[in-house]
């Protein structure tokens, strides 16, 4: 299972072009949820974990967030390796 949602997809002229003959490429919006890891911010919570290292610190989610905050978004395009994506 994975911690990112795909929020939008989008295809765009791979070259600039803006003509309809032109070759597509496919960019992605994957969120992460606010609410995903510690549900406290703070050092103590932050020790434990598990996303700290390449995510955001986690935030408070308001109650009636219905998951539309998000921790970080991330652009991605088509054939990107999972392993060259990161998060700043």
């Amino acid at each position: 299972m994975s911690i990112y949602a795909t929020l939008w997809r989008l295809n765009f002229p791979r070259h600039g072009d803006d003509h309809s003959g032109c070759d597509w490429i496919t960019v992605l919006a994957q969120g992460v949820p606010a609410h995903v890891g510690t549900s406290s911010p703070g050092p103590e919570s932050e020790e434990d974990e598990p996303y700290s290292a390449f995510l955001p610190t986690a935030g408070t989610v308001p109650t009636d967030d219905n998951g539309q905050t998000m921790r970080a978004v991330v652009f991605v395009t088509e054939g990107t390796s999972h392993s060259k994506i990161c998060i700043s």
